[in-house]
């Protein structure tokens, strides 16, 4: 599989001065537009991967996943870092915010890391929302790197579930009431490759309706031209549905730019999806606009950090050959 070179990233200009997608990153970040350069760690949900990939210096974003339950050896009810239907980590969200802001606090920009929130439940975005009003109202500096608050708010491709348990309207209200400064990154429920029933969905898109409807949503949170400039706007997509709906997501795109100077879309991947045909991946790319494409998506590209230590999609193959060769040579 063809392996991404990824270049270091340099901060370069400030917030005020930044005028792409390149905003989500407070310092600016960048010396290039192309964001799909950025790097990912996904399910940053345990002390071990939150320590392992905060020193990792090829990792610029840590993604992880948020829920209201208990910490391991206690039965403290609190914001914990887990994927649902877990209920219980060794990793809560203050613990996660206090270490990464201390990582990120005294190092020079160019190595501070970024947080992209993950909520399965509105009580955990509410909750957490309110934990980072706190820190920003003790600590503003300490919160000077990219946060990211996201969340499926409406129901999407292919037959998702009407079950969205995240109010998208509610949600916008207190990121801006909170913290205003962090990126909303709003989606859609949707059901992908192989499901829990057996059944395995490889075909579907983003419909208008569907881009519609999350266009309307934006347009309707945002009125005033003070909330429209300073509002930080990404859509995550289903990386398997959204290379086949490339003419829609432009549309978006374009509807949500009539409120805001730099709307993006974010490719994600379940852990059972289908690896993705790069030649359409990179098709998707170039129509979106690498200045509007972040891709987190760490099996089809090949860097995956979701256990103790990053893994090449090629060392299992390379690790059998050997196998099967010392085999022969001492049968």
């Amino acid at each position: 599989m063809e392996k991404l070179s990824f270049t270091k990233l340099i901060f370069i200009v400030s917030l005020a001065m930044a005028s792409s997608a390149l905003d989500y990153f407070p310092e600016g970040y960048f010396n290039s537009s192309d964001l799909t350069k950025i790097t990912w760690a996904h399910a940053v949900n345990t002390k071990q991967l939150l320590e392992t990939n905060l020193k990792d210096s090829s990792i610029q974003m840590l993604e992880a996943d948020l829920v209201i339950g208990t910490l391991t050896n206690s039965n403290e009810t609190t914001v914990i870092m887990a994927h649902p239907p877990a209920n219980t980590s060794d990793l809560s969200f203050e613990m996660f915010l206090n270490q990464t802001m201390e990582h990120n606090r005294n190092l020079t920009v160019e190595n501070r890391k970024g947080i992209k929130l993950d909520f399965k439940e509105f009580p955990a975005a509410e909750a957490s929302l309110a934990i980072l009003a706190s820190f920003n109202g003790t600590d503003s500096e300490g919160l000077r790197f990219p946060i990211w608050i996201n969340a499926d708010i409406l129901a999407g491709p292919v037959n998702g579930s009407t079950d969205v348990k995240v109010n998208g309207t509610r949600l916008i209200q207190l990121q801006q009431e909170h913290l205003p400064q962090s990126t909303l990154s709003l989606g859609w429920t949707t059901r992908f490759g192989r499901q829990s029933s057996g059944e395995v969905i490889t075909n579907g898109s983003y419909t208008r309706e569907q881009v519609d409807e999350m266009a309307n949503v934006i347009k309707a949170a945002f009125t005033t031209d003070s909330e429209k400039s300073n509002a930080q706007v990404t859509f995550p997509l289903r990386a398997g549905i959204a290379l086949n709906s490339v003419e829609n997501i432009n549309y978006l795109l374009d509807q949500a730019g009539i409120n805001f100077s730099s709307p993006s879309v974010t490719l994600w991947e379940g852990g059972d999806d289908p690896i993705l045909d790069r030649p359409l991946l990179d098709q998707f790319v170039e129509a979106i606009n690498r200045n509007r494409v972040f891709l987190d998506l760490p099996r089809s590209l090949g860097n995956d950090t979701s256990a103790s230590f990053p893994l090449n999609p090629n060392f299992f193959l390379v690790f059998s050959l050997v196998l099967v060769l010392l085999m022969m040579l001492f049968r």
